[in-house]
């Protein structure tokens, strides 16, 4: 059977199992409206049987064998219930694990399955696998030249390291090998495998589960083929897309050490660390999400003052950062350092501003998001930003507190604009400037209930730069990371924040794209008017898609979530900005307009110029090659030459006739104007073959 697969963009054609060319005869044609085409991935290592017991097991363990032997004990009933479901069946629930997730390819680390050969709807590859060294009675005794997988160094402890060098004794650790897991490996074990060109399996998720580690960093640098593989549902997350969520979450930022002015250190966990492309607005936002416990009230004011700060404002007499952290420092999962703040280098900063008229970003931060580099003279990296924002980055902050309602005014107004710590009692800014506070800020509508709701109680602060959320930390339901507050505030709350955020960098960067052209416009450069118009175009288009895909008066049916957005669109002045760009837009469109009208008209009279004289250049020669020249019956050459000399001619007198456009309509003009006399007529006509001389000054 021939497959067409269409897509809004592409085709592509299946037959047996392969991919042929897009033209020529189907049998079927599946189109696919909405959907993008990619290549399938490849799983390269589950149990496609055991996905569907759910995970077992309760973690931490030393190794594999030791969490082999605590569900057989734990969970005896759970196994068997999930032993009795047919093979067939059992295989399918892993296959279609892994279809969801856009697997075509996976690698089977058990026996041979017959139904792999009728049916199946994967493409099962056939290695030769073993269990574990443990549990296998017998290994081969040789690869021969094809690869072979096993269970390698799964745990932490002393035995699973020397797993590789028992593996190596029995000649296995070769090229061929595919050493899945390889938690254990220590750094002898890393070397030999390395040198004998041995790939990784690795299966993050599972290893997070079980042992609280993945494999080390160095076994994941180069030098080593590393594959990803799911695992069963037994103790893997999910499918292989929560394997690569994991791998890039791990990334390896796992913590950030915050340094304090006193000498206070802190140890913030990082959730995730990403970066949001919004390629058809030319946007990217950079998204951190770090937690922290039992911290007091002052220490979190402080953190949420100085963390968000691209860099320093100034400098304090002893050289340390103002208002900044005194030191930022990411973390992997072993608590090694892969980057620190460098605040205190004050002179870098200030060469940096001195010679390209920009600030720089602190070193932590473009570490973060290499290998994007700022757009600067000379910048040589594939990916280049511009920083859109004010330097202090907006922000979220969930509090939960021990007694919410011993925060006092000032506190609340210390959250909502961001200001150092300070006296509960008292705020550094004057009560009138706080007089409508509460109704410009705060979302109370779950706060001051009293009765049975004290304790369920929330806060809201929107400033649309930050949103901070308040409430009692032992209320199961604003701690729920799933289907409590906690969780709407990770996920829904921060979609809001960042559709609002993304809406204003998007018309920042058109606006500063208007700004640019406007800047390199010179209107004697034909070149520059060229690039401009282009550039006037282009922008055009981004404004236009952004109005027809992103910009939204509400993304909610929920009251709450309406009132979020509207009070964060406000906040951000995003509906006056809009208003703004689209009447600068509108500007130069009807520049654009204006200029092609202009350009339009003057082809118009020069057609028209060269056409009245051109008729009466075709009536007197048409009447002159009828009655006058009879040269049909002359010789070929004498043809030719008057041919020639009548092109000539022709060519010379319309040339003329475009370059004295101008004049020549300006005469036309003058000749059919009743109130000139013969002689304004003449000096008109004068003015063809006569340019008058400007005047000096």
């Amino acid at each position: 059977m021939r497959l067409l697969i269409r897509t809004h963009d592409t085709a592509l054609g299946v037959e047996a199992g392969g991919i042929v060319p897009a033209s020529g005869r189907f049998d079927v044609t599946l189109h696919v409206r909405d959907g993008e085409l990619y290549p399938g991935l490849v799983n390269a290592h589950d149990h496609l049987h055991r996905n569907h017991y759910g995970r077992l097991g309760h973690p931490p363990y030393q190794d594999a064998y030791e969490w082999g032997e605590d569900i057989h004990h734990r969970f005896a009933e759970a196994i068997a219930r999930g032993r009795a479901m047919p093979r067939r069946e059992a295989l399918l629930r892993g296959a279609w694990k892994n279809l969801r997730a856009g697997v075509t390819t996976v690698v089977h680390h058990d026996a041979w399955e017959d139904d792999f050969d009728r049916d199946f709807p994967l493409r099962v590859v056939r290695i030769e696998t073993a269990d574990a060294l443990r549990r296998t009675a017998a290994l081969p005794a040789a690869t021969n030249g094809a690869p072979f997988a096993i269970h390698l160094a799964e745990g932490v402890s002393t035995a699973a390291a020397d797993e590789v060098r028992e593996l190596d004794a029995r000649g296995l650790v070769t090229g061929d090998l595919l050493a899945v897991h390889a938690v254990g490996v220590d750094a002898r074990g890393i070397q030999r495998l390395r040198a004998a060109g041995a790939a990784v399996v690795w299966c993050p998720s599972s290893n997070r589960f079980l042992f609280g580690r993945t494999v080390p960093a160095e076994l994941l640098a180069p030098g080593i083929d590393v594959l990803i593989g799911s695992d069963s549902l037994l103790t893997a997350d999910g499918s292989l897309l929560c394997e690569l969520r994991v791998a890039r979450d791990l990334g390896f930022v796992t913590h950030a050490r915050l340094s304090f002015a006193d000498g206070f250190e802190h140890l913030f966990a990082v959730h995730r660390c990403d970066l949001y492309f919004f390629h058809d607005a030319d946007v990217m936002i950079v998204v951190l999400e770090v937690s922290a416990d039992d911290l007091p009230l002052e220490r979190v004011q402080d953190v949420l003052f100085r963390f968000a700060r691209a860099y320093p404002a100034y400098w304090e007499s002893d050289g340390q950062p103002g208002n900044c952290m005194r030191q930022v420092a990411w973390l992997d999962q072993e608590r090694r350092v892969l980057a620190v703040s460098d605040y205190e280098q004050r002179q870098r900063y200030l060469d940096h501003v001195a010679r390209y008229r920009t600030p720089c970003l602190a070193s932590h931060w473009s570490w973060l998001i290499e290998p994007l580099g700022l757009e600067l003279p000379g910048q040589t990296a594939p990916l280049r930003y511009r920083q859109l924002e004010y330097y202090r980055m907006p922000f979220m902050a969930y509090l939960a507190l021990d007694d919410p309602h011993s925060l006092t005014r000032a506190d609340f107004a210390r959250l909502a604009i961001v200001t150092r710590p300070g006296s509960p009692d008292e705020f550094e800014y004057s009560e009138h400037s706080l007089r409508n506070f509460e109704a410009d800020y705060c979302d109370d509508r779950f706060w001051n209930r009293g009765g049975a709701h004290t304790s369920g109680e929330t806060r809201l602060i929107v400033t649309g730069r930050t949103i901070a959320l308040v409430g009692q930390h032992d209320n199961a339901f604003f701690c729920g990371r799933e289907t409590g507050v906690l969780g709407q505030f990770r996920h829904q709350y921060f979609l809001l924040f960042l559709i609002a955020h993304f809406s204003k960098a998007t018309l920042l960067s058109i606006s500063d794209e208007l700004a640019v052209a406007m800047d390199r416009l010179h209107v004697g450069d034909t070149e520059s008017v060229k690039q401009f118009k282009r550039t006037i175009r282009q922008s055009m288009e981004v404004f236009l898609r952004f109005t027809h895909r992103y910009w939204f008066h509400a993304v909610s049916n929920q009251e709450q979530a309406r009132s979020l957005y509207r009070r964060l669109c406000e906040q951000l002045h995003n509906y006056e900005l809009y208003d703004e760009v689209r009447t600068e837009v509108m500007d130069m469109s009807n520049y654009l307009d204006t200029d092609s009208n202009r350009r339009q008209a003057n082809t118009v009279l020069r057609l028209t110029v060269v056409t009245i004289f051109g008729l009466i250049g075709t009536i007197v020669t048409g009447f002159l090659g009828m009655n006058l020249l009879a040269e049909a019956e002359s010789a070929l050459p004498r043809r030719a030459v008057l041919f020639l000399l009548v092109l000539a001619a022709t060519v010379g007198v319309t040339i003329f006739t475009i370059v004295k456009s101008k004049q020549l309509a300006d005469f036309l003009d003058a000749l059919s104007d009743n109130r000139l006399t013969l002689r304004d007529k003449l000096g008109v006509w004068s003015k063809i073959w006569f340019e008058p001389r400007s005047r000096g000054p």
